[in-house]
């Protein structure tokens, strides 16, 4: 519907000041949803998805967290009366549903979802997705990696070996190291993963022309958040010393997030890992939960906080 879309277009374009995005997106479509499609439903959600990244890099106000203040834009979201409306075009019986659209729409709007934190409109659209997966019209890797980077673990089984067909078949296709690492990143939740398994391989190859933050969160997915873990592959474990032994060569400069992530790879004081950490964190600008983060691993190293008085100065 083109009144819609150029309407949508301009709000986000305009940002006016006074009256937050979302609900001017949502207000748009309650005036002129009457007459709009799936599609149109399903853009509005991609436009929504933007508003809320926006908010994510805001400050929230005062006495409110960050937590508390997505819970109310989706809330504000999900009671307007417009989300009925949007409800009723995209979860229609056949073709002028969900089920008209591409499978490229289908992974896009599901991973919309999934990234709002709208748990029940996903979990509608998961039976739709599930099934072309099963019966291979969705089989694109871009498509599939959409999906996987935000199913609940209970789902990833299903997705796995179709992923990792995908992405090994298209040789042609140059995967992006920030592609890779999204798919590594659910090694925690599946750690006999194939598709994670592939990605690791892929970016061992690339190891040396990484850089030092994505050679980071490589040993965070890898080793400090599969600490413990049963039936992680020995490639995933030597990949993830591999990693680490290369952050420490460079001894470069890390943000704060790095920093504090790769605290769960320390064994001990001695660890190579922490000279290079300790020397950052003296040095870095970090806020107050990061710094909750380092006390917490200092009270677990022998010696305790004792150990480390100038971190405390």
């Amino acid at each position: 519907m083109a009144a819609l879309a150029k309407r949508l277009v301009e709000i986000q374009r305009a940002k006016a000041p006074g009256k937050q995005v979302h609900l001017q997106l949502l207000e748009a479509f309650a005036e002129h949803g009457q007459q709009a499609t799936c599609l149109d439903a399903a853009n509005l959600v991609a436009s929504l998805r933007k508003a809320r990244d926006e908010v994510v890099t805001r400050t929230p106000p005062v006495g409110m967290s960050q937590r508390q203040q997505l819970q109310l834009w989706a809330g504000q979201c999900t009671g307007h009366e417009a989300w009925q409306l949007l409800r009723d075009r995209m979860f229609r019986d056949g073709k002028d549903g969900v089920e008209g659209l591409s499978s490229t729409l289908l992974s896009r709007t599901y991973n919309n979802f999934r990234h709002m934190s709208l748990t029940r409109e996903a979990d509608e659209v998961w039976p739709l997705v599930a099934s072309r997966v099963e019966d291979g019209s969705m089989k694109d890797a871009h498509q599939l990696l959409g999906v996987w980077n935000v199913a609940p673990e209970e789902h990833l089984p299903h997705l796995d070996a179709p992923l990792e067909k995908a992405m090994g078949a298209d040789q042609e296709r140059v995967w992006r190291e920030m592609q890779l690492l999204s798919c590594i990143a659910r090694a925690p939740d599946q750690p006999g993963s194939k598709a994670v398994l592939w990605c690791a391989r892929e970016l061992g190859r690339r190891l040396v022309d990484l850089t030092s933050e994505d050679i980071a969160s490589l040993v965070v997915h890898l080793d400090a958040r599969l600490r413990g873990a049963d039936g992680v592959p020995g490639d995933l474990r030597d990949l993830a010393r591999k990693a680490q032994d290369e952050l420490v060569a460079r001894d470069g400069t890390l943000e704060p997030r790095h920093l504090v992530g790769l605290l769960g790879s320390i064994d001990s004081r001695d660890d190579k890992l922490w000279t290079l950490l300790r020397r950052e964190l003296l040095a870095a600008k970090v806020s107050v939960p990061q710094v909750l983060e380092v006390c917490r691993f200092l009270h677990r190293l022998p010696g305790g906080r004792e150990s480390e008085p100038s971190l405390y100065g």
